[in-house]
């Protein structure tokens, strides 16, 4: 059984030239399950990433020579944009949502020493891939602060309907 980096490039390989990118995935951990793959745009945005192109990109890892690999079993396979409130784990994430309204889940050291679970809500500022952070303008204090990747456990955009 593959692991998710090497579904993740095996998938990247097969839509090449259909002008969109993996945006994230989620691997079934053994021989039943659901292998879910997210597209997006190559900017990371999921504009215009509708049925077509999933349908699209489902028939093609399908129809792969290597499919047994990436749906070992009795797998399902699912293809989607990542949605509205996509969750968030990689900095081209978090630098594809810069501006957008997240809401996330951090752990830090107290001053006692011992972790402490926060929930943030705020707005991306940036993302620094070198230095792994983001930048987070908070909705309760408008302050900004700089956030490691590091101690966010999950991240999501957190979209308002009005």
């Amino acid at each position: 059984m593959l692991t998710k980096d090497e579904v993740w490039n095996e998938v990247e390989k097969l839509i090449e030239g259909e002008g969109l990118s993996v945006f994230d995935l989620d691997c079934p951990t053994g021989t039943r399950g659901v292998l879910r793959v997210y597209l997006c745009n190559p900017d990371g945005s999921a504009k215009n990433v509708g049925l077509q192109e999933c349908t699209r990109v489902a028939r093609k890892i399908n129809d792969a020579s290597n499919v047994e690999n990436l749906i070992p079993g009795e797998c399902t396979l699912e293809v989607s944009s990542p949605g509205v409130n996509r969750k968030l784990s990689r900095v081209r994430h978090f630098a594809g949502a810069c501006g957008e309204r997240v809401k996330l889940s951090v752990t830090r050291k107290a001053e006692d020493g011992a972790e402490k679970k926060e929930v943030i809500h705020g707005r991306i500022i940036s993302a620094n891939e070198s230095l792994e952070t983001v930048m987070l303008e908070r909705e309760d204090t408008k302050i900004s602060e700089e956030v490691p990747l590091s101690a966010i456990r999950e991240a999501r955009v957190d979209f308002i309907f009005e």
